[in-house]
This record gives C-alpha cells, sequence and structure tokens, in this order.
C-alpha cells in the first residue's frame, strides 16, 4: 500500500471550555406575618423557635456572589477551596449567624418521650440476634438540617452542569460578610442590637439584578485574590 496516498484525517479542533453562567438563585423574600396565623401556628412556630426567621432573612441578594461561590465548594469535602486552603460552614456559624432561632431544643425536650418510644418499638420489631445492645441516641436540631439542606444544594450548584441554586441565602450570604469582610462588592456591616449577626448587613434594591458577566468575573477576581490573614474568625484547613 502507498503510504503517499492515505489521506490524513483533518485535526479536529479543541473544544473551548465556556467559563459558567450566573445560577438561577430561589430565594423567598421574608414577607410571611406571622402574627396574622392561627393561634395553634403561632404557637407551634414559637415552640420550634423559627418565629424570627421573617425578621431576619434579606429581603434581596446577589446572584453574582452566590454563583460564585458555588463555584469554589467540593462536593467530596464538603468545603471551599481556595487558592490558600479550604473552608467551610458549622454549626457554631449557624448559631452565631442566625442565632438561637434554628435551634430546637424546647421542641426536642417536648419531643423527647416520643422519640424514645418510637426508638423502643424499633428495637422490639428486631430479630433477637439484630438488637443493639445500647439504644440509637437521636438528636437533632434545625441546625443540622440547616446545613445538610445546604450543603446538598452547593454540591448540586458546583457541578458543571448545575443551573441553579435553592437554599438559605441570608445564612450563606451572612457568613461570607462575617469570613470576608475585606471582599470587594460586599454591603459594610453596620450596628445592629438584634442577637442575629447576619442582620448586621443588607443589600440595595438594585443587588438582585446584578447576574451579568461583568458582576461573575469581579467576585472570581475578588475570591481569587483574597488574602488568608483577611479572613476573619473561622476555622481554616491550610493546605
Amino acid at each position: 500500500m502507498n503510504q503517499d496516498n492515505v489521506e490524513v484525517p483533518p485535526m479536529s479542533e479543541e473544544p473551548q471550555t465556556e467559563e459558567p453562567g450566573c445560577l438561577r438563585v430561589h430565594h423567598h423574600a421574608p414577607t410571611w406575618h406571622l402574627d396574622k396565623e392561627p393561634t395553634i401556628v403561632q404557637d407551634l412556630v414559637m415552640l420550634a423557635g423559627l418565629d424570627r426567621i421573617s425578621e431576619i432573612s434579606y429581603e434581596h441578594y446577589n446572584a453574582g456572589l452566590i454563583s460564585v461561590i458555588c463555584e469554589h465548594w467540593q462536593p467530596e469535602t464538603n468545603t471551599f477551596h481556595l487558592s490558600w486552603g479550604e473552608i467551610t460552614l458549622s454549626l457554631d456559624d449557624v448559631q452565631h449567624l442566625i442565632g438561637n432561632s434554628l435551634s430546637l431544643v424546647k421542641l426536642v425536650n417536648f419531643y423527647a418521650g416520643k422519640l424514645e418510644k418510637y426508638n423502643d418499638s424499633i428495637q422490639n420489631k428486631m430479630p433477637d440476634g439484630q438488637k443493639k445492645k445500647d439504644k440509637v441516641n437521636i438528636k437533632w436540631s434545625w441546625g443540622f438540617a440547616v446545613l445538610a439542606h445546604l450543603f446538598h444544594n452547593l454540591g448540586a450548584a458546583s457541578r458543571t452542569c448545575g443551573k441553579q441554586f435553592a437554599a438559605y441565602t441570608t445564612l450563606l450570604e451572612s457568613w461570607i460578610f462575617a469570613h470576608f469582610p475585606k471582599l470587594h462588592g460586599i454591603p459594610k456591616e453596620q450596628q445592629s442590637d438584634a442577637p442575629e449577626y447576619c442582620t448586621r448587613w443588607k443589600w440595595g434594591l438594585s443587588i438582585t439584578e446584578r447576574t451579568g458577566a461583568r458582576e461573575l468575573l469581579k467576585y472570581r477576581e475578588a475570591f481569587d485574590n483574597y488574602k488568608v490573614e483577611d479572613v476573619s474568625n473561622l476555622p481554616i484547613l491550610c493546605i
């Protein structure tokens, strides 16, 4: 076979990867008026310690900021990967930023007996050989639930195919404000008498619509250039 007659297939061009665009953020404005609900609803909400959620939640959000921080999330470690190390949210952050409103101490105490009876019923239904010597210690709180839901949605949004983010935006944004105080483009901290630290910041009316490429580029550069010594009061796993 004459090698001179062999046609060389054209070289395929390498696909160009585009920068991910802005996520669609599902944000619910604090428009719920608890005082207009029936008394039984008010009592249940106050029992759970959730009566201040509407008061402390942000009315506006920044989709560009949320989109960029999601790009740094690693689902395998549940941490944000930055140029100098890893960072994540903790239960202490939930308590500090949102306060006791997400604590179920009262509700856990109220249902402690019912949870124990439920655990006993599970143990009794198991074969004798599979029964455990120690009962399962059932403990749960809104703090764990909020973090689990947030981590799940951060993981989904960080994927290449991720198009949306649906979690408690007030917690995520206030965490950024509190621990990246020198980040360019975030609101300045203000005085607040409320026990929840998240109330020290507030977005303007025009922030919600800032979803363009320029907004994304601004926050990408801000996080890439952020110095580890400027991170405030947060456990850091340096690598």
